[in-house]
């Protein structure tokens, strides 16, 4: 896409220079006196910004600054940095930024010190100096010293050759970084004096070489650029990437020219390594490059002036009035960055997302070169490694198609694009290339009236471009995704009320009756008591409070449920929606709040992010009920590798990532890959907090552990008793290391019912007799059924819990204690394999 289009659309640190063409000139410098001297010693890298890209054209400059300006101006910027580290002045250290800059200076007389051995690099430096070192530079030394010294002879030799033309400041004060700016340019210009007469016929000659020419190799001309990387004039011949053509003459573009077809320029081109020149520089000449740059939202009508094409467009978006620009007979058309055959039809912008620049060259009051471009939007599905899918199922192919897009001024690549992306697609009329410009500039508001001109979204107008995704309506709260000209291309997530999700506890009206109260917990995991107003809308139908009541209970109770809510200034809740139940088809309804998916027991992998097949992101909100009385909202670091959830998903997308998931049942549920925890002793005591708890005693790991339980209900049994020694049991800590969740294993009061059982994904556990023990194996089996080998390795830990006994009866073992089944023992095994490894091995008596 043209670019000249694209730099007025988009917020970037460049900005259009004068004549419209886009140049990289930073936004402080854009329009001022100081543009060309910045543009200039910026691509030749004799001035830049600071760390935050900013010239501080205002601000005065130091003395070292301007040093290394006048010896970078000279040529002689390897020179510097092979000099760093001297030690010319006290105090000027070895590391000092400009320590070689200063060395050289020094050495070649541009600059001197105070004459107590110090350079004094961050003194503000003053008018007259600055105007000395550059005379200096530019070899008028003598000159400046036969016509009074400092500082009279070097403002007279300065003035003179007009280094100072267009200089401002007093010379006795400090001078300012714009105006060094200035005069360093001026001073690359100004023709130098050498040396060409010595010994007893000393001479001194004004040159006709520059330190732009002879110092920095560097040739400043001027010429009509007629062709750039993929298009070209009429009348030129084409050029290959990398390359531009100025008139006839082909160069090296190492700055982006192809934003200047057409224009007439002040051109920089600098010999490079192989004794050619490439263009760093080039800017539309001041006057000679007249533009017109109408929108399609200014375009009034085509039309003709005598015998010419015109075409008649508004002065500004706010008024009625009218003007007319006049189409040269022999106008040239480029059409989305490609040469085109000249057709009026192709000039009718109206009504589409498109641009036309109009270029007068020749200052004859008629546009000779007409740009077009003209875009359509694609909202990105997703992308692949050879095409973008649209979600109107549009496609954009990147294997078979030549193309380059852009994020900004920045070139990207397809597998940097993301769902929702804008993709503004100018495409030449040969279909044979597409520029692609990205924009990912969205909102979300509330929309408060449409009138003709478009919608009013939270105070601000916005226009809808041309094909755009998702419907809008008045009163409707939604997200909006702009394109590049920042118009309205997609509406997403479009809901008839807020986003503002909670999970609803209670309805009731008050004592008095004059109220409906709700009772919720929002997204962010407040609690409160809000009042319904008298009307309000519930799924887009406005109804009164007591209606609303009994859409949200049941047999008089309030159903407890995720709802979505708006308030007013007063608090009072202006709109409600309960979700559209299309848990029956699973399918994603992105205009309204629905619960897509009911979780039974679902399994949860980490690696792909799912929870059965629902996407969980970064975005996803989640709301876990399983403790009524503490409701918490998390996200997706609650969910953990192979472990079952059961709960509901709502405002699915379509690419089945979860808006919210409410979760019923993640009460602290450890890991399936915990390890067995044989328990010695339960014991009563106070945590930090002085609140009386249980303690749990156990063998976790081959080692005694001594851990606290959140609170005095977690280290229980399904029949309500604590747990006992000899009890086998997985645990859940919380932040504090509390034991936050328990599963029972193994209840030592049932050992002698033996069992196979898979309580979670890819966890086991078996409690039988051992009918045999080889090396590395046993075989058990389980309520006489056919034995099953297990192997065992080098990890697996065995314990013994034999609770016949009252001392020592809980202690780690070892596989040399495993015995097949002794009925006086009354010796069972318990196994606990975990991902088809053998964990631990408890003897159980």
């Amino acid at each position: 896409m043209n670019k000249r289009i694209i730099a007025s659309t988009l917020t970037c640190s460049f900005v259009l220079s004068a004549g419209g063409a886009m140049a990289l000139v930073p936004q402080e410098v854009a329009g001022t006196r100081y543009e060309e001297s910045v543009s200039v010693l910026s691509a030749l890298n004799i001035m830049n910004g600071d760390e935050n890209g900013e010239y501080r054209l205002d601000d005065t400059i130091i003395r070292s600054e301007v040093t290394k300006m006048a010896v970078t101006a000279m040529g002689l910027q390897d020179t510097a940095d092979s000099a760093k580290g001297s030690n010319d002045f006290d105090d000027v250290s070895e590391d000092h930024w400009a320590n070689g800059y200063i060395h050289v200076a020094t050495s070649l007389g541009l600059v001197e010190g105070d004459g107590d051995g110090n350079f004094r690099p961050n003194d503000k430096i003053t008018y007259r100096e600055a105007v000395a070192i550059m005379v200096r530079a530019a070899g008028y030394e003598t000159a400046a010293q036969s016509k009074g010294g400092y500082p009279s002879g070097y403002i007279t030799v300065a003035n003179d050759n007009k280094m100072t033309r267009g200089v401002e400041g007093g010379v006795n004060d400090p001078i300012s970084r714009g105006n060094v700016a200035i005069l360093t340019n001026n001073t690359l210009e100004t023709n130098k004096m050498e040396q060409t007469g010595y010994g007893s016929n000393i001479k001194y000659e004004v040159t006709d070489k520059t330190l732009l020419e002879d110092n920095l190799e560097t040739t400043k001309f001027t010429g009509q650029v007629t062709a750039v990387s993929g298009t070209a004039l009429a009348d030129a011949q084409p050029v290959n990437d990398g390359q531009v053509r100025i008139d006839d003459t082909v160069y090296g573009a190492e700055y982006p020219v192809g934003t200047l077809l057409g224009y007439n320029v002040t051109c920089y081109a600098k010999k490079n390594s192989a004794d050619e020149r490439d263009i760093i520089l080039a800017m539309p000449q001041s006057g000679k490059n007249k533009t017109a740059e109408i929108s399609s939202d200014m375009f009034s009508k085509l039309t003709t002036k005598g015998s010419n094409n015109a075409v008649e467009y508004f002065t500004d978006e706010n008024s009625s009035k009218t003007t007319t620009a006049v189409i040269s007979e022999n106008a040239q058309l480029i059409y989305n960055n490609k040469s085109a055959e000249f057709d009026t039809e192709l000039l009718n912008i109206a009504d589409k997302s498109a641009y036309m620049t109009l270029l007068d060259t020749d200052s004859d009051s008629e546009y000779d070169i007409v740009f077009i471009t003209e875009y359509k939007n694609l909202v990105l599905d997703y992308v692949s490694s050879n095409k973008a899918v649209g979600k109107d199922k549009s496609i954009i192919r990147f294997d078979e198609e030549d193309y380059k897009m852009y994020s900004g001024f920045n070139e990207i690549e397809p597998s940097e694009l993301k769902e929702w992306d804008i993709l503004s697609v100018a495409e030449s009329l040969d279909g044979t290339y597409k520029e692609i410009y990205v924009s990912r500039n969205s909102f979300s508001g509330k929309v408060s009236a449409k009138g003709n001109d478009g919608y009013t979204i939270d105070g601000k107008l916005y226009k809808v471009a041309p094909g755009c995704t998702g419907t809008i309506t008045v009163g409707q709260t939604a997200e909006f995704c702009l394109d590049i000209s920042g118009k309205i291309a997609a509406v997403k997530a479009a809901s008839n009320v807020s986003d503002g999700y909670a999970y609803l506890t209670n309805a009731y009206k008050n004592e008095s009756g004059d109220n409906v109260i709700i009772k919720i917990t929002d997204k962010s995991g407040k609690q409160a008591s809000l009042t319904l107003a008298d009307k309000l809308k519930v799924n887009g139908s406005t109804v009164t409070a007591e209606n609303a009541l009994e859409s949200l209970t049941e047999d008089g109770k309030a159903v407890k449920q995720l709802i979505t809510y708006a308030v007013n200034s007063s608090d009072k809740v202006t709109e409600l929606n309960i979700a559209k139940d299309m848990s029956e088809s699973g399918a994603a309804d992105t205009e309204h709040f629905s619960l897509n998916v009911k979780l039974d027991k679902t399994v949860y992998n980490a690696s792909t992010g799912k929870l059965g097949n629902v996407r969980v992101t970064d975005s996803t909100i989640v709301f876990d009920v399983s403790d009524s009385n503490n409701i918490s909202i998390t996200d997706k670091s609650i969910f953990e590798n192979n472990q079952t959830y059961t709960g509901y998903v709502y405002d699915m997308s379509e690419s089945y990532s979860a808006g919210v998931i409410v979760l019923v049942d993640t009460a602290f549920k450890p890991n399936a890959n915990a390890s067995t925890a044989v328990v010695k002793k339960i014991a009563t005591g106070t945590n930090k907090d002085d609140s009386e708890t249980d303690i749990l005693t156990a063998l976790v790991d081959g080692e005694e552990k001594t851990l606290y339980a959140a609170d005095d209900t977690i280290l229980v049994k399904e029949d309500g008793k604590k747990l006992e020694a000899g009890d086998l049991i997985q645990y859940k800590t919380d932040a504090d290391g509390n034991i936050a969740g328990i599963r029972v294993l193994l209840d030592t009061s049932d050992k002698n019912e033996e069992f196979t059982a898979n309580p979670e994904n890819d966890l086991t556990i078996v409690y039988g007799k051992v009918t045999k023990r080889f090396n590395d194996s046993f075989n058990v089996t389980v309520n006489e059924a056919a034995a099953v080998n297990y192997s065992i390795n080098e990890d697996t830990i065995v314990y013994i819990a034999d609770t016949s006994k009252s001392k020592h009866s809980i202690k780690t073992a070892s596989f040399d204690d495993v015995t097949a089944y002794d009925e006086d023992e009354n010796n069972r095994v318990f196994v606990r394999i975990y991902d088809d490894s053998v964990k631990e091995i408890v003897i159980v008596k």
